[in-house]
Protein backbone atom coordinates (compact mmCIF):
# COMPACT_ATOMS: atom_id res chain seq x y z
CA UNK A 1 0.00 0.00 0.00
CA UNK A 2 1.29 3.51 -0.66
CA UNK A 3 2.99 5.17 2.26
CA UNK A 4 1.23 7.87 4.20
CA UNK A 5 4.61 9.63 4.30
CA UNK A 6 6.00 11.08 1.07
CA UNK A 7 9.34 12.56 0.09
CA UNK A 8 9.24 16.37 0.02
CA UNK A 9 10.25 17.02 -3.58
CA UNK A 10 8.34 14.66 -5.86
CA UNK A 11 6.19 12.74 -3.41
CA UNK A 12 7.78 9.31 -3.52
CA UNK A 13 6.69 6.73 -0.98
CA UNK A 14 8.60 6.96 2.29
CA UNK A 15 7.50 3.89 4.23
CA UNK A 16 7.82 3.56 7.97
CA UNK A 17 8.40 0.29 9.76
CA UNK A 18 4.70 -0.44 10.19
CA UNK A 19 3.83 -0.05 6.45
CA UNK A 20 4.00 -2.74 3.80
CA UNK A 21 4.87 -1.69 0.24
CA UNK A 22 3.41 -3.40 -2.79
CA UNK A 23 4.91 -3.78 -6.24
CA UNK A 24 2.55 -1.15 -7.68
CA UNK A 25 3.90 1.39 -5.19
CA UNK A 26 7.35 1.02 -6.76
CA UNK A 27 5.91 1.18 -10.27
CA UNK A 28 4.11 4.42 -9.38
CA UNK A 29 7.29 5.88 -7.88
CA UNK A 30 9.26 4.90 -10.99
CA UNK A 31 6.79 6.81 -13.16
CA UNK A 32 7.12 9.87 -10.92
CA UNK A 33 10.90 9.70 -11.22
CA UNK A 34 10.69 9.23 -14.99
CA UNK A 35 8.34 12.21 -15.38
CA UNK A 36 10.60 14.38 -13.24
CA UNK A 37 13.67 13.41 -15.27
CA UNK A 38 11.84 14.15 -18.52
CA UNK A 39 10.88 17.58 -17.21
CA UNK A 40 14.48 18.33 -16.24
CA UNK A 41 15.74 17.02 -19.58
CA UNK A 42 13.36 19.34 -21.41
CA UNK A 43 14.48 22.31 -19.30
CA UNK A 44 18.17 21.55 -19.93
CA UNK A 45 17.60 21.14 -23.67
CA UNK A 46 15.88 24.54 -23.77
CA UNK A 47 18.70 26.46 -22.05
CA UNK A 48 19.94 29.14 -24.44
CA UNK A 49 23.73 28.91 -24.48
CA UNK A 50 24.40 31.38 -27.28
CA UNK A 51 27.17 33.89 -26.69
CA UNK A 52 24.62 36.70 -26.40
CA UNK A 53 22.77 34.89 -23.60
CA UNK A 54 25.83 33.60 -21.71
CA UNK A 55 26.86 36.02 -19.00
CA UNK A 56 30.41 36.52 -17.83
CA UNK A 57 31.80 37.33 -14.42
CA UNK A 58 34.51 39.87 -15.13
CA UNK A 59 36.18 40.13 -11.72
CA UNK A 60 39.01 42.30 -13.09
CA UNK A 61 36.70 44.68 -14.97
CA UNK A 62 38.38 44.14 -18.34
CA UNK A 63 35.09 44.40 -20.24
CA UNK A 64 32.09 46.68 -20.17
CA UNK A 65 29.86 43.96 -21.63
CA UNK A 66 28.18 41.42 -19.38
CA UNK A 67 27.93 38.64 -21.98
CA UNK A 68 30.38 36.54 -23.99
CA UNK A 69 29.45 38.02 -27.39
CA UNK A 70 30.01 41.57 -26.20
CA UNK A 71 33.30 40.69 -24.49
CA UNK A 72 34.55 38.97 -27.65
CA UNK A 73 33.62 42.03 -29.70
CA UNK A 74 35.48 44.27 -27.26
CA UNK A 75 38.51 42.00 -27.40
CA UNK A 76 38.46 41.88 -31.21
CA UNK A 77 38.21 45.67 -31.37
CA UNK A 78 41.18 46.02 -29.02
CA UNK A 79 43.24 43.48 -30.98
CA UNK A 80 42.43 45.14 -34.28
CA UNK A 81 43.47 48.48 -32.81
CA UNK A 82 46.75 47.00 -31.56
CA UNK A 83 47.34 45.40 -34.96
CA UNK A 84 46.79 48.73 -36.70
CA UNK A 85 49.16 50.43 -34.24
CA UNK A 86 51.78 47.73 -34.88
CA UNK A 87 51.51 48.27 -38.64
CA UNK A 88 51.93 52.03 -38.16
CA UNK A 89 55.06 51.48 -36.07
CA UNK A 90 56.50 49.02 -38.58
CA UNK A 91 55.81 51.39 -41.48
CA UNK A 92 57.37 54.26 -39.56
CA UNK A 93 60.51 52.22 -38.89
CA UNK A 94 60.71 51.08 -42.51
CA UNK A 95 60.41 54.67 -43.71
CA UNK A 96 63.48 55.57 -41.66
CA UNK A 97 65.64 52.96 -43.38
Amino acid sequence: MPSANKTPNIGLNNWKGNEFPKRQDFVDDNFKIDEEIQGLKTKVENIDTTAEKTTIKDVNNYFTSDNVEGALNELATELNGQKARGVQIANSLLAKL
